[in-house]
């Protein structure tokens, strides 16, 4: 019997990292999935992602790229495909943000962790990049967090050519389905509805790309599977393109009211003269079969409120 082919997923933990780890477990890769931190230091919807591959696919805690540990884990395991999802997210929409602490993460351990990729076999490297990077250089200002992904691309991008290692990109699109953090949109969207309160929602007129994050994952799939044939990609795939005011409408009505039988929360617009202007897009997608989607958010939000029961706290142990 021919042995599946094995991939390692960095970022395990994350929202788009978990369902990138399901879809190729569903078609029955063998997944390696890294996680920085160690098991106790998971909570709230990451502790509920990690385990949810429990004793489905193998978990690796406190693999960190700025200690040696990860290049050292690559040796040890030679994974044919290496998914590059890590980077640094706290405040990644403030000009704040932690610019110095992503490249020492994100830039620096780079050499060493292709050459590891390089001498222990690996077919190719999928790199997940953001739709919210320019399409030219110089063609608008970028948030800091933002740059810092540009920046580890191109170093990464080098890297690979130069240990002549395939590599692939996709610029993701922002994700949407069950598991989601619990700060983001939809499921404080959700949260009002249910406490009968108003969200606050910033910036409404910033143009937004959403995306079905179950979809992503098979680009991923594909993206992995091209590179077994040394076949390399960019990808950047587009979705529901329309305002953030637009989007909280369609959410409040299709999945809130629609599906979850909830009363609309009164949503309360706000702009911020701080915030970053990002590209209006002159052709708007809209994807438009969403049914999916919000079934199986609503499935998860009814498991989420009417069955809420405590972790037991030996579980990851």
């Amino acid at each position: 019997m021919t042995e599946k082919p094995h991939i390692a997923l960095t970022a395990a933990s994350s929202f788009t990292g978990y369902w990138i780890a399901e879809a190729f477990l569903r078609k029955g890769w063998r997944v390696s999935a890294l996680y920085s931190g160690s098991v106790s230091d998971y909570r709230g919807v990451r502790k509920q992602r990690v385990l949810r591959l429990r004793g489905r696919c193998k978990q690796y805690f406190g693999i960190r790229a700025e200690n040696g540990s990860m290049s050292k884990w690559i040796i040890a395991h030679s994974p044919q495909i290496w998914i590059h999802h890590h980077h640094i997210t706290k405040d990644l929409w403030a000009q704040n943000y932690n610019f110095s602490s992503s490249i020492a993460v994100g830039i620096a351990p780079l050499p060493a962790l292709i050459r590891s990729l390089a001498e222990s076999g690996c077919a190719g490297v999928v790199y997940s990049g953001s739709y919210l990077e320019p399409k030219q250089r110089g063609e608008r200002k970028v948030l800091p967090y933002i740059r810092s992904k540009m920046m580890v691309w191109e170093c990464l991008h080098r890297l690979c050519g130069e240990f002549d290692l395939p590599v692939s990109k996709i610029f993701i699109p922002n994700p949407v389905g069950p598991l989601e953090n619990e700060s983001r949109l939809i499921p404080s969207l959700v949260s009002c509805a249910r406490k009968h309160s108003d969200l606050k929602v910033m910036n409404p007129k910033t143009v937004i790309d959403q995306y079905p994050v179950k979809d992503l994952a098979q680009i991923y799939l594909r993206v992995a599977s091209a590179l077994l044939q040394k076949n390399t990609m960019v990808v950047r795939p587009s979705g529901w393109v329309g305002s953030v005011a637009e989007w909280v409408e369609k959410v409040s009505r299709e999945l809130v009211s629609e599906e979850l039988n909830l009363p609309r929360p009164e949503i309360v617009l706000r702009s911020s003269r701080a915030s970053i202007k990002r590209r209006r897009s002159s052709r708007r997608q809209k994807l438009s079969n969403w049914s999916h989607v919000w079934s199986e958010m609503a499935l998860d939000f009814a498991k989420e409120f009417s069955e809420r029961k405590p972790i037991p706290k030996d579980s990851l142990t």
